[in-house]
Parts: C-alpha cells; structure tokens; sequence
C-alpha cells in the first residue's frame, strides 16, 4: 500500500494575521473576506507542507502527454525536470530525493500492478482514457508547486510568435485572465498576482524553459527544456478544457432548462463526448471541476438563476470563448 507520510505547517497565530490583515470583524463584509482569506492562507500552508511524490509527478507526467505513449526512460527525464522545479519551493518525497530513477521506476510498477496504465514493447507507457480520472487525484496531490508556473507558460504559449516570443503586456494580461477565471479551483500564494507571477517567472527561468526580458518572454528552443515547459503547463489542461467545454455547451442549451439541473446536464453532455472520444483529456467531465466552474460564471453574471430557470449572457460567453479557444 506504499508509504504514509505525515507533516506538519507553521502555526498560524491567529490575532497577529487579523492585525495584518487589518480587518473590523462588526463588519459583516470585512469579516467574509478576513474568513476567506484565512481559509485560503491554511490551504496555502496544507499544500506548502505537503510533499511532492514519485506517484505524484509520474501521474501528472503521463496525463500530460500528447504523444500516444512515452517510454520509461522519458517519464523519468520529464518527472526529473518537475522534481528539480519543485524542490526549489517545497519538499520531495524522501525516495525522490533519494533515487529519483528509482523511484519513478517503483510508481510505474505501482500503476501497472492497479492497472491503471498499458505497457507497449519494448517499454513504452500510456493511461487508458477511461482511467485518466483516476490518476488526476494522485495528479494534483503534487500539483501546488507548478500551478503558477503552468499558468504562465499557458499564456506565454498562446501569445508567441513563430519564434516563440511573446509581448510582456499580452502575457499578463491573459495570465491575469486565467488567474481570475480559474481561482476556486487553485489554491494561489496570498501575496498577490504580481509577486506569484515573479516567482513563476523565476522558477521558469532557473528551469531553462523561459526566458524573460523587460519587454518579452521567449520559450526555449532547447528540445529538452521545450518538451518540460509542455509536459509543465498541460499539467492544468483539463481544467481549462472543463471551462471551456462549459461555455460552448451554455450556448445552446435545452429551452427553460431548471437551474438546478444545469451541473448534471453539462457532466452527461461531457461524458458523452469523451465516450465518442471527443476531449484530448476524458477527465475534463468531472463533476466537482464543473460544479467550481458554473460557481465561477454564476459570480461573472454568464449564467443567472431567473426565476429557476438558466438565462445567460451569449456577449460574454462569445468574449469568454474567444480568449479559451486560444487555449
């Protein structure tokens, strides 16, 4: 059954956050967003406590795949690439830093013997779309220390010429985008969108798959520091996909469809395509990433509970559309 290990963050001295924090708690809106922001700083300090493991990269690795299937040999290049990211921010499993070949060795056994996985000759690896769901929980055990990362690879990716270059200001600005859409389902450093950028920034840089300058980033042009920075920032796709697939289903939905049958109409509709094969990543219908992501365009005014009913707004489900397709 492997190993469990049990780790503990710092104390969170409570009357010291709120003088920081500055908040009147007779304030019923101060006190929600003191609430609030307490409650992100403990999953912050859970998910900085947390430790990467080899079951936790060889899992994001393997669903982050294009090709039909990668051998060891690759597996273990790409989790080395994330383990070194990861080890600058937050701590390895004890076999990780111990033996990292090994240990990626010992996850691929792992997901073989719990059949989760297929095996080509001579040894060549790839998850069955049925079961990708299954490793997306092991995934995001070891997903904390990528996520900004992975968001800003998203954007410089998106907004690169030919060459791989991107304007600063473009970047930023679909970065602050994806940042805001995407907030219930990533836990971000409460320190601000222009510091977790930095850090990302930094983490990339020392990586080898980005580099920045006043003006532009430029993806790197090295194959093994290329394949990373994709390997990097697919490790999210599927939530993007489950955004997007929301939003293009939002525009022709069934006439007087009831508000509180929207969650369960878009998870059949969506387990309906990947069934036809539909989603590069099957576990994009999911049931809890649909429900943060109508939470998300319930907040945005996209859709509206009219009198138990869906209406929704098709300018800004088109405007929305427009920056996700890029994706």
């Amino acid at each position: 059954f492997g190993k469990v290990s049990v780790r503990f963050g710092a104390a969170i001295q409570i009357g010291e956050f709120l003088q920081r924090e500055g908040a009147n708690l007779d304030d019923t809106q101060q006190k929600r967003r003191f609430t609030s922001r307490l409650a992100y700083k403990i999953l912050g300090g859970i998910a900085q406590a947390s430790e990467v493991s080899a079951t936790g990269l060889v899992a994001g690795v393997l669903l982050a795949a294009e090709e039909r299937a990668l051998s060891r040999d690759e597996i273990i290049q790409r989790c080395r690439g994330l383990a070194t990211v990861a080890s600058t921010s937050v701590k390895l499993s004890a076999e990780l830093e111990n033996d990292l070949d090994a240990s990626v060795r010992n996850a691929l056994r792992f997901f073989a013997r719990s059949e989760l996985i297929q095996r080509f000759p001579p040894a060549h690896w790839r998850v069955p779309p049925a079961l990708r769901g299954k490793l997306v929980y092991m995934r995001n055990q070891s997903l904390h220390p990528f996520v900004c990362g992975a968001l800003l690879l998203r954007s410089v990716e998106r907004e690169a010429d030919a060459r791989g270059v991107a304007p600063r200001q473009a970047v930023h600005k679909r970065l602050e985008f994806l940042s805001s859409l995407l907030r219930h389902d990533f836990v971000f450093p409460l320190d601000g969108l222009t510091a977790n950028r930095e850090e990302a920034e930094r983490q990339l840089e020392q990586s080898g798959a980005l580099a920045v300058t006043e003006d532009t980033y430029q993806l790197s042009t090295d194959i093994h520091c290329a394949r990373l920075a994709r390997t990097w920032s697919r490790l999210i796709a599927d939530v993007v996909t489950t955004y997007r697939v929301c939003l293009t289903s939002l525009i022709d939905l069934p006439a007087k469809l009831a508000f509180n049958k929207l969650a369960n109409h878009l998870l059949n509709r969506m387990q309906n395509m990947a069934d036809r094969g539909e989603l590069l990543e099957p576990e994009a219908a999911d049931k809890v990433t649909i429900g943060l992501a109508l939470r998300r365009y319930e907040e945005m005014k996209v859709i509206v509970d009219e009198g138990g009913q869906v209406r929704t707004d098709l300018d800004q489900i088109n405007d929305l559309l427009r920056v996700l397709t890029d994706e």
